[in-house]
């Protein structure tokens, strides 16, 4: 299953939203093929860094990046690991 286009459309999304100095995405569809539960949506790995994310807490950084991906989960996005940091965390 070839997500690259659901990938450009979650960066540039991310991208317009947050003042982000990286995103990087990786698909891990292919190791959930068969697994009970797996829709057929997309299992990804997101890396973002973002001033936005300054002060805020782990869970605070999710509800943003979850709110705004909301119309590509569940459906498109079965599964999304979220590692969020500001830059100062690096």
């Amino acid at each position: 299953m070839n997500n690259d286009k659901l990938i450009s459309e979650v960066k540039e999304l991310l991208s317009k939203r947050f003042n982000t100095t990286r995103i990087e995405i990786i698909d891990d569809s292919e190791n959930h093929v068969g697994h009970s539960g797996n829709s057929g949506g997309a299992h990804l790995n997101l890396e973002i860094v973002s001033v936005d994310f300054e002060g805020l807490s782990r869970v605070e950084r999710h509800k943003f990046i979850y709110k705004c991906l909301d119309g590509f989960i569940p459906v498109k996005i079965h599964a999304l690991k979220v590692l969020a940091l500001s830059p100062s965390e690096l």
